[in-house]
């Protein structure tokens, strides 16, 4: 657990390991700070379906930098950070295979991957989502792609690469702004009515 009022810094040619089966490896909590460098954090991907093990709970900030693998997990919580370079690949969720933005979080991507991740909705990414009765109310996710690399990526429902949601209930809305990044070779199977929405990105109604 990384408290409030603490900045620490992870670095090195280190693996920190979860083997469990659910739970998280590191919970950062309001006002902490954690910055992975050249670290490897890996899971137990040995489950077909997408529940498990969670990398991280962000609830402060989470800085990954150049040299930093995040892989084999398969979790349902995500978290807000700045993506500075790394790679996050081989991971599961039900929302968000990489990772899962809300509740007015942010995530920023410089640099680095997303590849060959899955989900149900949003393979690489989940930005809010707009259906109560499938997940609960996760509204005013912030995405800024800067730079990058999203590839490879797979959502069984819809978003192959990225999923931008909206909260019916309250009209809050998602936000996605694409710069420099490069959106590849992403694919959304087949969902629940027989169509396939968003190879690449799929948009609610009043995604923006």
């Amino acid at each position: 657990v990384i408290p409030a009022g603490k900045d620490i810094i992870f670095t090195g040619d280190t693996t920190l390991t979860r083997s469990g089966l659910s739970g998280s490896l590191i919970k950062i909590e309001a006002g902490g700070k954690l910055t992975l460098a050249e670290v490897r954090l890996a899971g137990n991907d040995d489950k077909t379906d997408y529940s498990g093990a969670t990398p991280i709970i962000c609830e402060g900030e989470l800085v990954v930098e150049a040299g930093t693998v995040i892989t084999g997990f398969q979790g349902q919580n995500g978290g807000s950070l700045t993506m500075n370079g790394g790679e996050m690949s081989n991971n599961k969720a039900v929302y968000g295979g990489a990772v899962a933005v809300s509740g007015n979080s942010h995530f920023v991507m410089n640099g680095g991957q997303l590849g060959n991740n899955k989900a149900q909705y949003g393979g690489a990414v989940l930005i809010g989502h707009e259906d109560k009765e499938t997940l609960p109310a996760v509204p005013q996710g912030n995405v800024q792609l800067n730079a990058g690399v999203i590839s490879g990526n797979t959502a069984s429902t819809a978003g192959g690469a990225i999923y931008v949601g909206w909260q019916m209930d309250t009209n809050e809305r998602s936000y996605l702004q694409l710069r420099n990044v490069q959106i590849t070779n992403n694919q959304a199977n087949k969902s629940q009515l027989g169509s396939v929405e968003g190879g690449g990105i799929w948009f609610c109604p009043q995604g923006k």
